[in-house]
């Protein structure tokens, strides 16, 4: 990157791009709900809420070094058409096998578009400035999730508005479609051929790229993290309405403006910080948290939003940065895709795994589990990160 200039058109595009495809999965923020709706056994719930990543752990891989700049275009494109059919179909999958199939297609559409994402902007950051850069990005990512709970909550919509408001989320999903158009194709990411990956020896370079300890860890600390958050954000509705907590929705709202004002006031400070220290305080803040959510009463039910939240704020910008400054130029795209496995990872195996604790154990085993897979991930860190130079 010759230029250190971080909000060219390009970046800023991509990053409303983001927000709008997003908002797609802010909307299933009821899914649990719904589902409790359908003749469907509720014992595969978890499953049919983890699905959605299964596409994601398969696809991503295999499509990640075959996406650069040349074609990311196209590849988005394809993802949104595939993402706007999957949301329309809801309406009419009501059947175990039928919804798992949606719920399948609806995750490939949205894992193919990430992909494409992430080839195309990963070339517009500056190396200087990855810290920064991940926090804004992420900013527009967790938008979706600051409104769109709190305001169907504050809609007072049935469940059986579901189909509905999926509806209108395929529709917001046609502009960002349409908004790469107007970037030029012989912009930023086209002068960029490190982040243009082509599949020769791709087997050998993603092992070798694996090989280095610090991407590892920092891979698996990924996954433990939304091994932890999945479950949080599907089965956290009912357990504060079951305590008495009004519109439980706010949590996320707070949580969310939390880590949206933590980074925009401090983005630009983020650089200058020491990267894992900050991730390893992070984890260790959202291991607490969870715990606490335990026997939280109304009041402290708040309070605990507002630490998931800097918790959350802190944790993936600081990851995302350590991925980037660690990574070869060659790649950094591939990385950030792998980490996007993770997620998809412990979006699939988070809901199965607490759906499981849930009606076994309660939710106080459930939080506990939560706890523990962030306490792990501190200590991952801890190990391996905590003496490592910037």
């Amino acid at each position: 990157m010759k230029s250190q200039s971080l909000f060219s058109k390009e970046f800023i595009i991509f990053n409303a791009v983001f927000f709008l495809a997003f908002i797609n999965m802010a909307v299933l923020f009821r899914l649990h709900q719904y589902l409790l709706t359908l003749p469907i056994d509720p014992k595969w719930s978890g499953f049919l809420i983890g699905v959605f990543s299964l596409a994601g752990i398969f696809l991503q891989p295999l499509i990640s070094p075959f996406i650069g700049p040349s074609n990311a275009r196209r590849t988005l494109a394809m993802g949104v058409v595939i993402t706007i059919g999957a949301l329309l179909s809801y309406r009419w999958a009501t059947s175990f096998g039928t919804l798992l199939a949606v719920r399948i297609i609806h995750g490939t559409g949205f894992i193919t578009f990430v992909t494409a994402m992430n080839a195309s902007i990963v070339s517009l950051i500056p190396v200087k400035r990855s810290a920064q850069a991940f926090g804004l990005v992420s900013i527009n990512v967790l938008l979706p999730f600051a409104i769109v709970p709190a305001l169907l909550d504050r809609l007072n919509l049935g469940a059986g508005d579901f189909v509905n408001i999926l509806t209108a989320a395929a529709v917001l999903m046609v502009p960002a479609a349409l908004l790469p158009a107007f970037v030029k194709q012989n912009g930023a990411c086209a002068r960029e051929p490190a982040c243009e990956n082509t599949g020769t020896d791709m087997l050998r370079n993603v092992v070798e790229n694996l090989r280095d300890a610090r991407i590892s860890i920092l891979l698996a600390t990924n996954l433990l993290a939304f091994l932890a958050y999945a479950p949080l954000f599907f089965f956290l509705k009912e357990y504060a309405e079951g305590r008495g907590i009004a519109n439980p929705g706010v949590f996320f709202t707070i949580a969310t403006g939390t880590m949206i004002a933590i980074r925009v006031l401090g983005g630009h400070l983020f650089d200058n910080m020491n990267k894992p220290r900050m991730l390893i305080a992070s984890l260790g803040l959202l291991s607490l948290a969870y715990v606490l959510l335990i026997k939280a009463a109304p009041g402290i039910f708040l309070v605990l939003a507002v630490l998931c939240g800097i918790g959350w704020g802190f944790f993936m910008p600081f990851l995302n940065a350590l991925l980037f400054d660690c990574s070869k130029p060659s790649n950094r795209a591939l990385n950030l895709n792998l980490a996007m496995v993770m997620l998809q990872a412990g979006y699939f195996v988070g809901p199965i795994v607490g759906g499981l604790i849930l009606a076994d154990i309660g939710y106080g085993g459930l939080f506990f589990y939560c706890g523990l897979m962030t306490f792990i991930g501190m200590c991952l860190n801890l190990v391996f990160l905590g003496n490592h130079r910037q």
